[in-house]
């Protein structure tokens, strides 16, 4: 068991001082050359560009303009078929299984309105079974250093387990701004059709009290049932992040995208 050395990563995206991760892989290698200009607008490592010729803005040039979704939690949540919600396709790998599908970070853009919305799939950072684990932390860290960043923190209804209720202070390793992190964190329940005719306010009251913990500390909260194929879970989850974030321009580029696309269907299966 290896124990290493990597730069946190504050809630706008500034590497910030190094901790010592409770078990990541072989750090032999020297630190990751992404990690020597520690700038805001690094571009991570496979980056798009966008499209000049439309008059659109190019995050290339105005990284002011990428939101980043960054999908968090354990293995068999539902990450990655929530990132394929959000997407309206299925293209991040997911099925039904008792071992991680996700074994490195998966980045997918996406446009609404003017914004470029970068969805990023992450493996279960903390999972035993995870090979090298710092490494795909970097990953994750390297894309948040361009735009702005909110993080959903995928749990499952009905399937809450012992790991979970350390999440957050194992997270508090990577994210050196613990606060602004919580701010701009939204728990998304998954299997919400499970709810059957429940609230998720009722759920939550009656839930466990280290998950009361985890969603009060939180921004925010919201609730996808993995067969509605109406895309209007996902326009509700997208209002709350921009709630979240407070950027006014975001916003509005988002309303005007919400009017043409309120009749959306998910396809994913």
């Amino acid at each position: 068991m290896c124990y290493g050395v990597l730069r946190s990563i504050d809630y706008d995206g500034h590497l910030g001082k190094e901790f010592r991760g409770t078990r990541f892989g072989d750090q032999s290698k020297p630190q990751d050359e992404r990690f020597s200009d520690p700038g805001r607008y690094h571009d991570g490592p496979a980056s798009r560009s966008g499209n000049s010729k439309t008059g659109k803005r190019n995050y290339e040039s105005d990284p002011s303009n990428i939101l980043n979704i960054v999908l968090l939690g354990q293995t068999g949540t539902g990450k990655s078929r929530s990132g394929n919600t959000i997407l309206k396709k299925n293209i991040f790998p997911s099925s039904a299984s008792s071992v991680p599908v996700t074994k490195e970070c998966h980045v997918e853009n996406m446009k609404m309105g003017g914004t470029e919305v970068r969805v990023i799939d992450t493996p279960d950072f903390f999972d035993d079974c995870l090979k090298q684990p710092s490494k795909h932390i970097a990953d994750c860290l390297t894309w948040c250093q361009t735009g702005l960043s909110v993080y959903l923190l995928v749990i499952q209804i009905g399937r809450f387990t012992d790991g979970e209720r350390g999440i957050l202070k194992q997270l508090k390793g990577i994210f050196s701004d613990m606060e602004r992190f919580k701010e701009r964190t939204c728990v998304l329940f998954t299997n919400g059709e499970d709810l059957k005719h429940m609230s998720l306010d009722t759920f939550i009251n009656q839930a466990d009290t280290h998950l009361k913990e985890i969603v009060s500390c939180c921004g925010s909260r919201h609730v996808f049932k993995n067969t509605k194929t109406d895309y209007q879970q996902v326009i509700e989850l997208m209002e709350k992040i921009y709630k979240l974030l407070g950027n006014d321009q975001m916003s509005r580029d988002f309303e005007d995208w919400k009017t043409k696309h309120t009749d959306d269907k998910c396809t994913v299966s």
